[in-house]
């Protein structure tokens, strides 16, 4: 429907497409829309490349390289400059964060290949241009994976610089994130303990989108890995009192506990001590483990 009524209104059936996804992805449906074209996901995908590698012009580029080096290098950079001011200042993230944004958002999207036809189409550009154009972003879309490889390890490098006090959360860059977390209005989770039921519950908590979430981890390896990473990993002990105080879990939508069972218990218990009304989610070993925590 979407893309009959953009070509009717003399626009490409392709940003109709485009248009009608996004209106999609906002409804209550979009997970039923997701599972349904799972299994022509990969099939799409692989059709999409295909189409992007027939746009590179490989004449144009030999013949026409030191328009397209500049071009290129222009783009990459405006973009990656606009992201890194628009992080910093509106969304406050922090340099390492900015900068992986970056280096993703920096090389061109696929809806430059519409916009270019529409505008070859209707006579706004000369072809020449709009191949030189759309060679320029085929090849910054190709150079993606490399600008992700390098930001995650330059960003990497300057989260492991920062010391203990980021890593414990005591860090005025910290302070910022949990400020951040604990402002989102669908509220946050405490995950305590990040290792695999414990990343399987934060991945799935990033899949949904809605309640952003903090986790307690006692090994200083693990919770140094995550930190590095811009994961808020932060290494505690969550039985102790000043800790719960600090970290303001009073105020915290839910409590998953992924540890094990002795540790579990006591983390169970002092939070509900301190905190009775929070509810809290811990992960039973068996019946008895069951009977006991209800």
């Amino acid at each position: 429907l979407c893309s009959k009524i953009t070509e009717g209104l003399g626009l490409s059936d392709t940003l109709g497409a485009f248009v009608g996804g996004v209106l999609v992805a906002e409804t209550n449906y979009r997970h039923q829309v997701e599972a349904d074209i799972a299994p022509f996901r990969g099939m799409l995908l692989g059709l999409f490349f295909v189409t992007v590698g027939f746009s590179l012009d490989l004449k144009l580029l030999a013949s026409q390289w030191t328009t397209v080096l500049p071009l290129l290098l222009g783009l990459l950079s405006l973009k990656a400059a606009v992201v890194i001011v628009a992080s910093r200042s509106l969304n406050r993230q922090s340099y390492a964060s900015s900068l992986q944004a970056a280096a993703l958002l920096a090389p061109g999207g696929e809806f430059a290949f519409v916009v270019f036809g529409v505008a070859e189409r209707l006579k706004l550009i000369p072809t020449p241009l709009a191949s030189l154009l759309v060679t320029t972003t085929v090849l910054s879309m190709g150079l993606t994976p490399l600008l992700a490889s390098i930001s995650a390890k330059a960003a990497e490098r300057i989260r492991s610089q920062r010391g203990s006090s980021n890593v414990s959360g005591m860090d005025k860059r910290s302070e910022v994130d949990l400020s951040e977390i604990k402002k989102n209005p669908q509220g946050f989770v405490l995950v305590c303990g990040y290792n695999a039921i414990g990343r399987a519950v934060c991945e799935l908590l990033d899949a949904e989108g809605k309640a952003r979430y903090i986790v307690f981890e006692d090994d200083p390896q693990v919770a140094a890995h995550a930190r590095s990473r811009g994961l808020p990993v932060y290494l505690v002990d969550c039985t102790r009192r000043a800790v719960l105080q600090n970290f303001k879990i009073g105020e915290a939508r839910l409590v998953v506990i992924t540890s094990q069972r002795l540790k579990a218990d006591k983390e169970a218990a002092a939070i509900r001590r301190l905190y009775p009304q929070v509810k809290i989610l811990v992960r039973a070993q068996d019946d008895s483990h069951k009977e006991w925590l209800e």
